[in-house]
């Protein structure tokens, strides 16, 4: 069975790990299916991380639904981004980089 890992659901870009409909996916065209997705799983917002978005930021998709959180942690000047991450404290989903701070979602969304 392990000889045939390449095989596996899991770790099918159409599978749970590696699915990238939260960045291909038009919100417009495709919301509807993303949130039968969420909502079949009981999930309320999902976070995703290396989602390879060009924009490597962190940003909310899907009527504020999916959280994207692909970013480069170095400030490399090669890689087109800055250094953040997501920060999520009573409810607040704030972007924190090196010298700022920006609500994402406040409390309640």
């Amino acid at each position: 069975y392990l000889l045939q890992w390449g095989s596996w659901s899991l770790l099918s870009d159409k599978g749970p790990l590696w699915f990238r409909g939260t960045t291909r996916w038009t919100d417009r065209q495709q919301e509807a299916r993303m949130f039968e997705i969420l909502d079949a799983a009981g999930v309320t917002l999902m976070v995703t991380g290396q989602s390879n978005r060009k924009s490597h930021c962190i940003e909310a998709r899907f009527d504020d639904r999916v959280i994207l959180t692909s970013t480069n942690m170095s400030d490399d000047t090669w890689s087109g981004s800055k250094p953040a991450a997501l920060e999520i404290f009573a409810g607040v989903f704030t972007v924190v980089g090196m010298n700022s701070r920006e609500v994402l979602l406040p409390s309640g969304q």
